[in-house]
């Protein structure tokens, strides 16, 4: 993919990252922000890396969010990943820092930054990762870099079944997989329901009502 070697340039350059990632994040905003890190700090382990964002209430397994103060920031090379437009970066200091790197799968509708790779055939932001990952060939790859974008690209493509899956996201994912991603456990932490989680959506299920074919909804009463 173009970009990666400007990104990988600028990675090795920096003396302080900043990963930023979208507000409300999903697990491919937050696979991708922490695995990065994570990679980051595996292979430049004199390098400061910072993952910003205010912390999700249902952030679960994932990492808590770093701090850094506004001058830490305004020093740092700032990635964004897993977000096409500046309203939706989830802390707005990212505009202070002295560089801007984009990347992100979504329609590249929205250009900000300095540079980025943007890739809209990919299923996940996690996936243009590990493709980098790949491309830098002599660097290490912990277990927990990999499974935290195997989870990006494995909730963005709900289990590789969406239709932007394709022949790259399975290569893509296999790539990860070699570096001891535990696929089952992984696979349960990110979809096992609760035994009420799955009522609920059970009695979501028997309660729709289909508009003209195409529209369903269901009311849910205050008791339930």
């Amino acid at each position: 993919i173009m970009g990666f070697d400007r990104l990988l340039q600028q990675i090795e350059n920096a003396k302080i990252i900043t990963i930023f990632r979208h507000t409300n994040p999903d697990c491919d905003a937050i696979g991708s922000q922490f695995g990065l890190k994570n990679w980051i700090q595996d292979n430049y382990p004199d390098k400061q890396v910072y993952a910003l964002g205010y912390d999700a209430p249902n952030q679960g397994v994932w990492p808590k969010s770093d701090e850094a103060g506004d001058e830490v920031i305004a020093q740092s090379f700032a990635i964004v990943v897993d977000t096409a437009n500046t309203e939706r970066i989830d802390d707005q200091r990212f505009a202070s820092a002295s560089s801007i790197f984009k990347i992100d799968h979504h329609p590249d509708r929205f250009f900000y930054g300095d540079d980025q790779i943007v890739d809209e055939s990919a299923a996940a932001t996690c996936q243009i990762l590990a493709d980098f990952l790949a491309y830098c060939k002599e660097s290490k790859v912990s277990v927990t870099t990999a499974e935290r974008l195997y989870a990006g690209m494995l909730t963005d493509t709900l289990n590789f079944t969406t239709s932007n899956t394709t022949a790259a996201s399975l290569r893509a994912a296999g790539y990860l997989c070699q570096f001891g991603v535990d696929i089952p456990s992984l696979s349960r932490t990110l979809f096992d329901r609760s035994l009420n989680g799955f009522r609920f959506s059970a009695w979501i299920r028997s309660n729709v009502t289909v508009q003209d074919g195409h529209l369903g909804y269901a009311v849910i009463p205050m008791s339930i």
